[in-house]
């Protein structure tokens, strides 16, 4: 299964208490829609092809609200799938239902809110691959009502919409890590939190590995830029007629042309440091450019 399937499967088995299960109800009517059954004498029905979704309305209904209820399975044919479904009993009217739902905003029945609203058309990425969770919603008073249940609870979202419908989503890790704790998806939060810290550890190796091939690349290229300085003072003035400093740190270089700057020091006699390395190989380029121009000249 998906990360997204996981969150939906774990949220599917926590059941609110009685004072927040109003609130988690009318999220996913509102979210999924109540129909009006034409062949049942206008009863109201809920279907979707999420089993748990559905046996999880039909629990609260009968365990909080004492509402009588059928339950029924048809095959979608055109995608070979099974549609799972309540009949409600005794309220014909969405209205009439939606008032006996009616709750009073508090951070538990906000939580319970979006829970119910993830479970009907919320999502959240893999954090394998990015971060981003998001609901899709058909109404805009619904979008704004979400919307407005999330910053209760102290966070922001982002909202826009796709192929006419609204979508609140929220792209911060770690607030979608608090989002699925807030919601009671405990498991799924602490493996979002391993996946994430291991994409942050990768991070930091891939950037020192990529800074250590930058250096090694810029120390390489130093090193074969002062070999070839170091070559044009052999050829035109002999690496003897230089001064003893001079002569020992050229013939280090051409014997240990990857060696750092500091191991080159580490090998002179009286060893030298890094900047004094340099310095004296900065005057062995400088000698070079010399010759390179007077050899123009002539």
């Amino acid at each position: 299964m998906s990360f997204s399937a996981d969150v939906k499967t774990e949220l599917a088995g926590v059941f609110p208490a009685k004072k927040d299960a109003a609130a988690e109800l009318s999220a996913i009517f509102s979210a999924k829609g109540l129909k009006i059954d034409p062949e049942n004498t206008g009863l109201l029905y809920l279907e979707d092809e999420n089993f748990l979704l559905v046996k999880k309305v039909f629990t609260i209904l009968k365990k909080s609200f004492n509402i009588r209820m059928s339950v029924f399975v048809r095959k979608f044919r055109k995608r070979n799938k099974d549609i799972y479904g309540i009949r409600i009993y005794g309220i014909k009217d969405e209205k009439k239902l939606k008032e006996i739902l009616g709750f009073h905003e508090n951070p538990s029945s906000m939580a319970a809110f979006l829970r119910g609203c993830f479970l009907a058309c919320g999502s959240v990425n893999d954090p394998k691959r990015s971060y981003h969770l998001e609901f899709l919603l058909r109404k805009d008073e619904d979008a704004a009502r979400l919307s407005k249940m999330i910053s209760g609870l102290g966070y922001e979202s982002r909202r826009t919409e796709r192929k006419g419908e609204q979508v609140i989503y929220i792209k911060g890790s770690s607030v979608i890590s608090e989002l699925l704790a807030v919601m009671g998806a405990g498991i799924s939060m602490m493996n979002y939190e391993n996946e994430r810290a291991m994409n942050e550890t990768r991070g930091v190796i891939n950037r020192r590995v990529n800074c250590e091939l930058g250096n090694l690349r810029k120390s390489t290229e130093a090193g074969q830029k002062q070999l070839s300085c170091i070559e044009i003072i052999r050829e035109h003035m002999g690496l003897e007629n230089l001064p003893d400093g001079l002569r020992e740190i050229a013939e280090l270089r051409i014997n240990n042309p990857e060696a750092s700057l500091q191991e080159l020091g580490e090998m002179m006699t009286p060893p030298l440091g890094r900047s004094g390395v340099n310095h004296r190989l900065q005057k062995l380029m400088g000698i070079a450019e010399n010759i390179t121009v007077h050899t123009e000249d002539m």
